[in-house]
C-alpha cells in the first residue's frame, strides 16, 4: 500500500500516483484528436471512446438505446420492466436500481459526508462531489459533435445540443 504525499488517500501505488496528479494537476496523457489533457491513459481511451468513436457496442433489443457497457445496457433494461425490488425506509418510493435508492437516501438526510479535497466544500453525495471537481480541474468529458463545444455534464451537453443544433438531425 502506498499513501498520497498531498491527502490520507492510501492504495495501490500506480493508483496513488493517479490519484496525486488531482493535486499536482499533472494530466500527461494527451488525446491527439482534441488536444485535451488526461490523468491516466485509461480515462483518455474512455475519453476517445465517448466523445470521438461514439461506438455503442451494446444495444438494447426492446428499443432504440445502444451504449458502449455491458453494465450500462443491463441497468437500462430495469427501465422495461416495472420491477422495483428496493423500497426507501424513510418515505417509501420504489426503485428498480440499488444505487438510485442509495443516491435517493440522501434527500434525508443532512449529513454531507463528501468533501472536496480543492476547497473543504462538502456534499451529500459523491456524483455530485465528482461534477465539482470538475470546476477545479477544467475537466470537461462531454464534447459537443457539431462543434467545439465541451461541458462537465452530459445533461448540460444536451441542453447545448438542443438548443445550439436544433437543425441538425441527432
Amino acid at each position: 500500500m502506498a499513501k498520497c504525499e498531498y491527502c490520507d488517500f492510501t492504495g495501490k501505488p500506480a493508483e496513488v500516483l493517479i490519484h496525486e496528479r488531482k493535486h499536482t494537476g499533472e494530466k500527461p496523457f494527451n488525446c491527439t484528436i482534441c488536444g485535451q489533457s488526461f490523468v491516466a491513459n485509461h480515462v483518455l481511451k474512455k475519453h476517445i471512446r465517448k466523445v470521438h468513436e461514439n461506438i455503442k457496442r451494446y444495444k438494447c433489443q426492446n428499443c432504440d438505446y445502444a451504449c458502449d457497457s455491458e453494465c450500462l445496457l443491463e441497468r437500462h433494461r430495469l427501465t422495461h420492466t416495472n420491477e422495483k425490488m428496493f423500497v426507501c425506509n424513510e418515505c417509501g418510493q420504489e426503485f428498480s436500481r440499488n444505487d438510485a435508492l442509495h443516491s435517493h437516501m440522501t434527500q434525508h438526510t443532512d449529513e454531507e459526508k463528501y468533501v472536496c479535497e480543492h476547497c473543504q466544500k462538502s456534499f451529500k453525495n459523491l456524483s455530485t462531489l465528482r461534477t465539482h471537481i470538475f470546476t477545479h480541474t477544467g475537466e470537461k468529458l462531454y464534447q459537443c459533435p457539431h462543434c467545439n463545444h465541451s461541458c462537465t455534464q452530459s445533461s448540460n451537453l444536451k441542453s447545448h445540443i438542443t438548443k445550439m443544433h436544433r437543425d441538425v438531425n441527432v
